[in-house]
């Protein structure tokens, strides 16, 4: 074994444990002058705090195109799940804006949902499992641009709480 590649897990092994240890946010490597890591601490220049990048206003408008409900739940380092059937969402900031306040895309993605092979009557597939929507305006007046695909005689997105008077077969919820 080369000793830069010894010096390398040697370096990801204290990083990883400062971390699991300290909880810092960075780390600082002081290293001797054998090359090899003496000291290791926080780093005082650098710190870890939320950034908010969505408006609770853009939570909201949006609701989910498969089930049309519109609570969705977020799981650190996981992602955005719809919480009725699952359905994650990515928010990504579009890069044109066109003069609106917010320019936002939402892509959904069908991998995780719940009972979507056997709940067709309260869930409506995407096309080749994902879909999205640019959702343009400011918090309290939203509205969407496109979807991608276009919905046509092939798909429509389910519309918010399109739904919500049908009840779930009890033989099927436990399937979840």
């Amino acid at each position: 074994m080369s000793e830069l590649w010894i010096r390398s897990i040697l370096e990801n092994r204290v990083r990883r444990r400062a971390l699991i240890d300290g909880n810092v946010s960075a780390v600082t490597f002081i290293l001797g002058r054998d090359g090899w890591p003496v000291s290791i601490g926080p780093d005082p220049q650098m710190s870890l705090g939320v950034i908010d990048r969505h408006s609770e206003a853009l939570f909201e408008f949006l609701w989910c195109p498969v089930c049309g409900h519109e609570v969705f739940s977020h799981i650190p380092f996981e992602g955005v799940f719809c919480k009725n059937c699952n359905t994650q969402v990515e928010l990504q900031e579009s890069r044109e804006t066109r003069g609106y306040e917010e320019a936002v895309l939402a892509c959904f993605d069908t991998h995780s949902t719940w009972n979507l092979h056997v709940d067709e009557k309260l869930r409506r597939d995407l096309p080749d499992g994902s879909a999205r929507v640019k959702i343009l305006g400011a918090p309290g007046a939203y509205k969407v641009d496109w979807w991608s695909p276009a919905p046509g005689d092939d798909w429509e997105p389910v519309e918010r709480g399109e739904f919500d008077d049908v009840d779930e077969p009890a033989d099927i919820s436990h399937l979840a």
